[in-house]
């Protein structure tokens, strides 16, 4: 798995670097190669989740034995009995946070299968969907900008998410080290939520493109427009000159 998130990183770093490559006809996206296999690879997201919900169940089943233990009379525990506090309520946290993630992670999982099958479904590359989309959002505003924004923040959630998972488990590498899968997801997780912010700057750089390019657009109209209405008037001055130099008619009187 860390050979294929590798191998993500590595195309979406291009996408980031290659963001504007021009193409014959038109603007051109380098990394629209680089986001079709991220999204192809979506099942690396749901494979996380899936181990951070097993990984949550296995910190829950600990914190409720540790839990028990605290139900044992104080004078047969002695000085252990902060300690065992201390231990249970690290392993509620861990819980929590492999929770978040588990929860995050099925979140970005789904709106990525969602916007890959309306991309399929509409038979473009991820530069004229990006570029749809966004368009759509400048223009219509609405309920189309809330959902990009939406889509953003899930992309940012996860990797936050992810980011505290690491955190909490550097905190107690004494149970990072001993809860089966736990050191493993940590790791898994913090190079997938690279990657999704790695894509949630290729979308968010798109996006900028696309109000760039409206905005050149409008540009060129309006110059053109007054192009056009300069040669308008330069046509009826010249048209207005003739007639001015142009000889006089007589009539001639009847004989």
């Amino acid at each position: 798995m860390k050979a294929r998130i590798a191998s993500l990183k590595r195309c979406l770093i291009a996408a980031v670097i290659f963001p504007t490559v021009a193409h014959a006809g038109g603007g051109g996206f380098g990394g629209a190669t680089e986001v079709t296999q991220l999204l192809n690879h979506t099942e690396l997201i749901a494979s996380v989740a899936a181990e951070a919900q097993t990984v949550t169940n296995t910190l829950n089943q600990y914190a409720t034995m540790i839990q028990n233990l605290k139900q044992i009379p104080s004078q047969l525990i002695g000085t252990i009995t902060m300690p065992w506090q201390q231990l249970a309520s690290s392993y509620t946290n861990l819980a929590g946070a492999a929770s978040n993630l588990q929860s995050a992670f099925t979140s970005a999982y789904q709106m990525l299968q969602f916007r890959q099958g309306q991309m399929n479904a509409l038979g473009l590359s991820p530069l004229k969907y990006l570029s749809a989309e966004f368009q759509l959002a400048q223009t219509k505003g609405g309920a189309y900008q809330d959902q990009i924004q939406r889509d953003l923040q899930t992309l940012q959630s996860a990797s936050a998410q992810a980011q505290n998972l690491v955190t909490l488990a550097n905190q107690v590498p004494a149970i990072a080290g001993s809860v089966q899968g736990l050191q493993h997801l940590a790791t898994t997780s913090s190079m997938i939520g690279g990657v999704l912010m790695d894509l949630r700057s290729i979308a968010l750089q798109q996006q900028i493109n696309t109000a760039n390019q409206h905005v050149d657009e409008a540009r060129n109209e309006q110059t053109t427009s007054g192009v056009t209405q300069q040669m308008l008037q330069e046509a009826n001055q010249q048209a207005a000159g003739a007639a001015l130099n142009a000889p006089a008619f007589n009539l001639q009187a009847d004989h």
